[in-house]
């Protein structure tokens, strides 16, 4: 006995040493639960036992794995003086319909007193399904003459055993001379929903209706609700009308590739190939496309070309490398019968070679991504066509496609985790890094790339505070949002959210709704998953004029409580600093800090972090979204890293220029006191070092919306200062005129002005100058704005102008 013991515990990974005394005797119930329920199985002394006792519990599978159950393997202590306790096993729920399954709990007592004599118990925990027997189903199929008539016979939900169906044939209005009729046997696998059934169609010359028939099933397994299914089968006879499409592709990104979001233009033409004339003829499809008005009237062998269509390519069509556009024209005759034909349409993108690059947590460490392994975004892809340009690519899903139809350019594939990354860092590591001269071969379709990650446990806990929407204005309520979000892989049983709003300004409401105090609010919350991140959004009042002042600086804070082993304690709290403005554009540019940074608060550390909005302001969707953003000198580009983003995004990066790709995301028009039509981009950068009191760091970003021209943002400036007390010239006694300004700017101030600096937006100074009353000719500047900085007695003043 004491050899099967020792086995046991080994089993278990313990190394646990007996005196000559036996361990307490003890039970453990079996135990049963309902799928997606928790099991409680009761662990008990014989006897009670004047000290602790310990028993070591694991499970091990039977017909239940670890997909239907959670497993455990603990230690549970039966206090000295009590004869019972419980151990609790989840179960997993699914959508499976599967017989009852069993699986073993297994405990050894380690410790105690020695008055009994069995050491282990072995029993049973069964999980009973709750699923349904699935039902069969037979679709129907319509198919144009001498085609094949396919059905699908689904399950309306999986079984754990294979489903096996006999099918056959019955005719209808359609006989054995329209369709090749069938009998056979076919299997939805175990798992599986569906599967597909062909029926082959005869094409005659005969002119005459739809014509119908069954294809009709009988289920000769035990696992479903019914036995029986029919689907209807529609023959359409040969056209009566012909459907034709010239296609124009337009390559969004301009760059001789096949992208997600690129467009296809059709110009449809409908032909009435019959012996009768047609009426109200109209065409439909399954694809996003706009089609022109219907036809009142059709004579014999006439045509027709009002229709166009657009099509926006996605990700399957590229893995495929051609369109398959269906469409269905419909007509009348003068009898009224109505006439239909389906064609499809396709177009051939010559582009189903290609790479893709495929970041995921990889759990089980076989190398290859597996159901249930998540894609990680907290990484940075890059590439390098024939070894010159290294463009670095953020994606917002993990994965990237390059595609290519030439096999003899060469790719050098990398991923690096970011090193920009404050949370978890030395937690995750690549096991793959980089593949080296990688080419595509003709017809190898997508090869995917696996840079797979491994983690130990982390846990880190985050809040950021953003602009959303418009910026505060006198009398106008305005919004910000709260972002908290758990950075590890470890879940966050609960925690709390804490609000501080600026006095100067009143709440309106929360969304969820929150707890309110004198200065704002708290919220609590529960079991946040890793990668997982909630939003608050706060509205809040501002005064009206006098009570404010437009260019009044306004702040807000947020923290969040610190959990347990938070990696990185300094991200549980944020601020964001705001300017009173009169208008704003709804496409714009904002740094967190707002105008000003303390530079003693300041540190290498620190990050600036941009919000750009956009919003289609326009009467119809935006297919495509282009955003670009060219860093300044002053920033250091290879500290980027990416907080949000309003919609899927990819984020391509060569040097200092940032293109955000925003593909088929189709942005409606805005509606007001909405934000639907609305979008955003959240990410922060690191100044160079070397930034000091007085350096303007300028910033702008160029909206482009489908193939419009750009919009560009107002300039984003930040500026470091010594102090954020009005030290500055006395607003009274400094006099700058006129602005907008042609050619003569004026500067007077009562003190002597010891040097004044004109500064463009990208913060290069195009003019330097000392004198007490300045007279500033500006004719030789370019139209724009530009910044001018005074300096007398060792305080600065900063002014923005506009050369018209």
């Amino acid at each position: 006995m004491k050899t099967k013991l020792l086995l046991l515990i080994t089993f278990f990974g313990f190394g646990i040493t007996f005196g000559q005394n036996e361990n307490p005797a003890f039970s453990i119930s079996d135990a049963t639960a309902t799928e997606g329920g928790s099991m409680v199985f009761t662990v008990a002394l014989a006897n009670t036992c004047n000290v602790a006792t310990t028993i070591l519990l694991g499970t091990i599978n039977g017909t239940a794995n670890n997909q239907d159950y959670n497993v455990i393997q603990t230690t549970v202590t039966i206090p000295a003086g009590q004869i019972t306790t419980t151990v609790i096993v989840s179960t997993i729920q699914d959508s499976i319909s599967e017989p009852s399954e069993t699986f073993s709990l297994v405990g050894s007592i380690t410790s105690g007193c020695n008055a009994n004599t069995n050491l282990t118990n072995t029993v049973t925990g069964t999980i009973n399904d709750n699923d349904p027997l699935p039902t069969v189903t037979i679709s129907s199929a319509t198919v144009l003459e001498g085609n094949p008539a396919i059905f699908t016979i689904a399950l309306s939900n999986p079984s754990s055993v294979a489903t096996i169906i006999l099918i056959n044939t019955e005719t209808g209005t359609a006989t054995n001379t329209d369709f090749t009729a069938s009998q056979a046997t076919v299997t939805i696998p175990a798992g599986a929903m569906s599967v597909s059934f062909g029926v082959p169609t005869s094409n005659d010359t005969i002119s005459e209706n739809n014509e119908s028939f069954l294809l009709c099933g009988t289920v000769i397994t035990s696992n479903t609700a019914n036995t029986t299914s029919c689907g209807d089968g529609t023959i359409v006879s040969s056209p009566r009308l012909a459907l034709t499409a010239i296609a124009t592709y337009n390559d969004f990104n301009n760059d001789g590739y096949t992208n997600v979001g690129d467009v296809i233009n059709y110009q449809y033409t409908i032909t009435n190939t019959g012996q009768q004339d047609l009426y109200n003829i109209s065409l439909s499809g399954n694809q996003s496309e706009v089609f022109g008005a219907i036809i009142p009237f059709l004579g014999v062998g006439a045509a027709n070309t009002s229709y166009t269509g657009i099509y926006i390519i996605n990700q399957n069509d590229i893995n495929l490398g051609f369109v398959a556009n269906e469409h269905f024209a419909n007509a009348q005759n003068n009898t009224g019968i109505a006439i239909t034909i389906t064609t499809v349409i396709d177009t051939v993108l010559n582009i189903s070679n290609g790479i893709k690059l495929n970041l995921f947590f990889d759990t089980n460490g076989n190398g290859i991504q597996n159901a249930g392994e998540q894609n990680y975004s907290g990484g940075n892809f890059t590439y390098q066509l024939n070894n010159v340009v290294i463009h670095n690519v953020n994606s917002q899903n993990g994965m990237f496609y390059l595609y290519e139809s030439n096999p003899s350019n060469i790719f050098n594939l990398g991923c690096t985790l970011s090193a920009n990354n404050n949370f978890c860092n030395g937690q995750y590591s690549l096991v793959t890094s980089s593949y080296a001269s990688i080419s595509v071969a003709n017809g190898s379709g997508i090869t995917t790339y696996n840079f797979p990650v491994v983690a130990a446990p982390c846990t880190d806990l985050s809040v950021k505070l953003y602009q959303y929407g418009a910026p505060p204005r006198p009398g106008f309520t305005y919004m910000n949002q709260i972002i908290y979000t758990n950075n590890g892989n470890q879940t966050i049983a609960s925690g709390t959210v804490t609000f501080t709003r600026n006095a100067t300004v009143s709440a309106v409401s929360t969304f969820p709704a929150t707890t309110a105090n004198a200065s704002g609010f708290t919220y609590n919350f529960t079991n946040l998953l890793p990668n997982q991140t909630r939003y608050i959004d706060v509205i809040m009042q501002v005064p009206v004029i006098p009570t404010v002042s437009l260019g009044q600086l306004l702040t807000n804070s947020v923290s969040v409580s610190v959990p347990p082993n938070d990696f990185n304690a300094a991200n549980n709290l944020d601020s964001l600093t705001q300017i009173i403005v009169g208008s704003f554009d709804p496409n714009d540019k904002t740094e967190s800090h707002g105008n000003k940074i303390l530079l003693s608060s300041f540190s290498a550390n620190d990050y600036l972090t941009y919000k750009i909005q956009f919003e289609n302001t326009g009467t119809f969707e935006a297919v495509n979204i282009r955003v670009n953003d060219v860093l300044d000198a002053k920033l250091n580009e290879n500290t980027i890293r990416m907080v949000s983003a309003s919609h899927p995004y990819v984020l391509d990066r060569v040097g200092a220029n940032l293109n955000w790709k925003f593909d088929g995301v189709n942005l409606p028009p805005s509606v007001a006191n909405t934000q639907i039509g609305h979008g955003f981009i959240i990410f922060q950068v690191k100044p160079k070092i070397g930034y000091s009191v007085g350096d303007i760091i300028p910033n702008i970003a160029s909206i482009f919306f489908d193939f419009n021209p750009p919009i560009v943002t107002e300039p984003c400036i930040t500026q470091f200062v010594s102090t954020l007390a009005n030290t500055d010239f006395d607003t009274n006694s400094i006099s700058v005129y006129p602005n907008p300004v042609q050619n003569k700017l004026i500067i007077t101030n009562t003190s002597s002005i010891d040097s004044i600096e004109v500064i463009s937006i990208l913060g290069q100074t195009v003019l330097l100058q000392t004198t007490k009353s300045a007279i500033i000719d500006l004719s030789a500047l370019e139209k724009g704005v530009y910044f001018v900085k005074a300096a007398s007695e060792g305080k600065v003043k900063t002014i923005r102008i506009v050369k018209e």
